[in-house]
């Protein structure tokens, strides 16, 4: 066919139009369970023979997003990492009750949960008397070698296949799981 034709055809075609009103739709609670599951996804393929921060960071991460998630649909963006950061315990604390009853953490889990902030949120280095760089990573626990837990051996550290089950509880709890997820 040639340019011409082709032209012409176009010419041709019947056209639509569509007349759309403003509106605001906040993707960021889509957004923040889309990551958390696929932070979840990378820990469920991660494989490392030796120790490794890194199934930490990802449970982490997964359960913070998830719990963002929730407070997005009410606040801003700007709002919701102002007052929580990383901030694992005050973001589960303030979920609406509802939610966490939804959720019905054990005491176990939410004990579980505090371990695993003091080094993911950098609560807790307050009470260490070890070195002055220990704050210079707060709240990276997880992301940057800390001297300190390296010196206990990590002993700090949560057992990861008990976290492995909480950030699993989490995940696939009724108030999480959006349909078709």
């Amino acid at each position: 066919m040639t340019d011409t034709k082709k032209r012409e055809k176009a010419r041709q075609a019947p056209t639509y139009s569509l007349k759309g009103e403003t509106g605001q739709y906040n993707l960021s609670p889509t957004g923040f369970r889309l990551w958390a599951k696929q932070y979840y996804e990378c820990r469920q393929s991660f494989q490392c023979p030796d120790f490794s921060p890194v199934p930490y960071f990802l449970l982490c991460r997964a359960i913070e997003l998830q719990f963002k998630a929730v407070h997005l649909e009410q606040k801003r963006q700007a709002e919701v990492k102002k007052a929580y950061g990383h901030d694992l315990i005050t973001s589960y604390e303030d979920l609406p009750v509802d939610i966490k009853k939804k959720l019905s953490l054990s005491s176990k889990q939410l004990s579980l949960l505090e371990q695993a902030n003091k080094i993911y949120s950098g609560k807790g280095f307050e009470e260490l008397p070890l070195l002055e760089l220990a704050n210079k990573h707060r709240g990276k626990g997880f992301e940057y070698v800390n001297v300190g837990d390296a010196l206990r051996g990590f002993s700090n550290f949560p057992d990861l296949k008990d976290l492995d089950e909480l950030a699993k509880a989490i995940m696939t709890a009724p108030p999480f799981v959006q349909p078709g997820a």
